[in-house]
């Protein structure tokens, strides 16, 4: 019984330990991950901004629309 809690406490012990060399190669593509989330973030401000444009050019051709029917 002993023996299998200090198997199960080093099994977690290592998993949560963190590991040096995959964190160093990782670094670089977490890197490119947060640019490129960056980056479409910026891409979806912009169409966001774009649509919400849109709309409210689409609303005042309506109201024109409806102002030339009457």
């Amino acid at each position: 019984m002993r023996k299998r809690i200090s198997i199960t406490v080093l099994s977690a012990l290592l998993l949560f330990l963190p590991a040096p060399p995959l964190a160093a190669q990782g670094e670089p593509a977490m890197k490119q991950v947060l640019d490129r989330l960056e980056r479409l973030e910026r891409e979806n401000r912009a169409l966001a901004d774009e649509l919400r444009k849109l709309r409210s050019e689409i609303a005042g051709l309506s109201a024109l629309e409806e102002k030339m029917d009457i």
